[in-house]
């Protein structure tokens, strides 16, 4: 879950000019197929692992805050944003997962 969030804020958030992804081209395909197997990865961990999946809501959430944070204080995606939402996200989860 975390990994779709770091290539779907990769893929459609706005560069820094200083980012290594803002010459890159982002194809509207990518996003479609992430979201879908965003989709898909909740939808089997709810059926999988029942109550335990919170978790997986959880990193999202984690993902979501941390995300909104620290682009919105550089003004622009970059990998190493990517990487630390996705930590923040990873902690959440295990937080979650800690409590059920």
């Amino acid at each position: 879950i975390s990994r779709c969030g770091s290539s779907l804020a990769v893929t459609v958030l706005k560069p820094m000019n200083t980012s290594q992804y803002a010459q890159t081209k982002k194809p509207k395909s990518h996003v479609i197929l992430l979201l879908g197997m965003l989709a898909a990865f909740l939808a089997a961990g709810f059926l999988l692992c029942g109550r335990y999946a919170l978790a997986l809501l959880g990193g999202l959430a984690g993902y979501g805050i941390a995300l909104r944070k620290a682009y919105k204080s550089l003004e622009g995606m970059n990998g190493d944003i990517s990487g630390y939402a996705l930590t923040i996200s990873e902690l959440c989860a295990v937080a979650v997962l800690a409590i059920l």
